[in-house]
């Protein structure tokens, strides 16, 4: 049994990337929430106060 036989083709790079059109490339990543443009962001750096 292959672990990778149930993984979307999305999930690896030549057919997600290397094989497709560079203004094709789609559906690389599926955001878990949305950030708006005016939303406010803390990064880390900020949130240790480097």
């Amino acid at each position: 049994m292959n672990p990778h036989q149930s993984v979307p083709a999305r999930s690896f790079w030549r057919p997600a990337v290397a094989e497709r059109d560079r203004l094709a490339i789609d559906d690389l990543w599926t955001p878990k929430f949305a950030i708006g443009q005016d939303d406010p962001v803390l990064s880390d750096l900020l949130a240790r106060g480097l």
